[in-house]
C-alpha cells in the first residue's frame, strides 16, 4: 500500500510552515532542526543572541557612551585628553589607571575633594571614624572591577590629569556620584559644578554629612603646619635609606593631596 502523504501546518516563532508530511517514523530533512527549518530557526537566534549583548547585564557595553559634560568642570573647556583602562583607587579623589601595555595615569577627580586616607569624622552620635578610608572604599565600589574612561582638558603642575571619570560598563559619573554619596565635597575653589548635589547630599545627611568633618583642604593645611613646626624644631639628623624611602612616600602623598589646576 502506497504511503498516504498530507501536508501538516506549524505554527513557529509567529511564522506558519507548510511541511511535507508522511509517517511518523519519517526523519526531518538534514536541513532542518526538530522538522522546522533552518532558515526559519536561524533569524530568531541571531534576534536571542542581540538582545543577550544589548543586556545590562553583559560585560561589553552595547554602544559607546556620549558622556554629558555640560554640568560638570570641563562644560567650558571640553576635553582634549581621554584615558581608559583599568583604575586602581588611591583615596576618594584619586586613581591611576593602566591601559595593559605597562602604561599607567594618575588622574585626579576634578571639582571634589574627599577626606585624605588618615583623616577621622565624626558620625551621628558623635563617635569617631575613619571618613579618609570609607570614601576610598565609597570609590572602590563604584568602579568594581570595571574599565574606567577619564576624560580631561589639561594636565596640572604634577603632571597628572584634572578630569571628570565615568565607569565604561554602567556609565555612572565618578565625580558626582562621590558628592552623591556623601563620600566627597565641592572643591569650590576650582569649581562650582557640583555645588547643587553637594546641598542635596547635605540635605538628606549621607555620607559625612551624616556627622561632623573637617574641610580636606583645611585638613591638609592643619597637617602640612604640624609638619613644618616639627621640622623646625628637630635637629637635622644624616639620613638613611628607610628615611629617604619614607620620605619619598610623604613627597608622593602630598602630590597626591594637591589640588588640581582650576579649569
Amino acid at each position: 500500500m502506497g504511503r498516504h502523504h498530507h501536508r501538516q501546518q506549524r505554527l513557529v516563532s509567529g511564522s506558519l510552515l507548510m511541511t511535507e508530511g508522511g509517517d511518523d517514523n519519517e526523519r526531518p530533512p538534514s536541513n532542518s532542526f526538530g522538522g522546522v527549518s533552518i532558515k526559519t530557526v536561524a533569524p530568531v537566534m541571531l534576534a536571542a543572541a542581540a538582545l543577550f549583548v544589548a543586556s545590562p547585564f553583559s560585560n561589553v557595553p552595547a554602544k559607546a557612551q556620549n558622556y554629558d559634560l555640560s554640568h560638570t568642570p570641563l562644560a567650558r573647556s571640553g576635553s582634549s585628553i581621554e584615558v581608559m583602562g583599568d583604575a586602581r583607587v588611591v583615596d576618594g579623589d584619586t586613581i591611576v589607571i593602566q591601559d595593559g601595555k605597562g602604561g599607567k595615569e594618575r588622574i585626579r577627580l576634578a571639582g571634589i575633594d574627599a577626606p585624605e586616607s588618615k583623616q577621622v569624622c565624626k558620625d551621628s552620635k558623635g563617635g569617631e571614624y575613619a571618613c579618609g578610608v570609607e570614601s576610598q572604599q565609597a570609590l572602590q565600589k563604584l568602579v568594581g572591577k570595571d574599565k574606567v574612561k577619564c576624560l580631561a582638558a589639561k594636565r596640572d603642575m604634577y603632571q597628572r590629569i584634572v578630569g571628570v571619570c565615568y565607569d565604561v560598563r554602567t556609565g555612572v559619573e565618578l565625580n558626582k556620584a562621590m558628592i552623591d554619596e556623601g563620600e566627597a565635597i565641592a572643591y569650590t575653589a576650582y569649581s562650582k559644578a557640583y555645588t547643587s548635589d553637594e546641598e542635596v547630599a547635605k540635605k538628606k545627611g549621607t555620607g559625612m554629612w551624616k556627622g561632623e568633618f573637617q574641610k580636606p583642604w583645611e585638613y591638609r593645611k592643619m597637617k602640612r603646619s604640624k609638619s613644618l613646626d616639627q621640622k623646625t624644631v628637630r635637629a637635622p639628623k644624616k639620613e638613611t635609606k628607610s628615611k629617604a624611602k619614607a620620605q619619598e612616600a610623604a613627597d608622593q602623598s602630598d602630590v597626591d593631596d594637591a589640588p588640581g589646576d582650576d579649569l
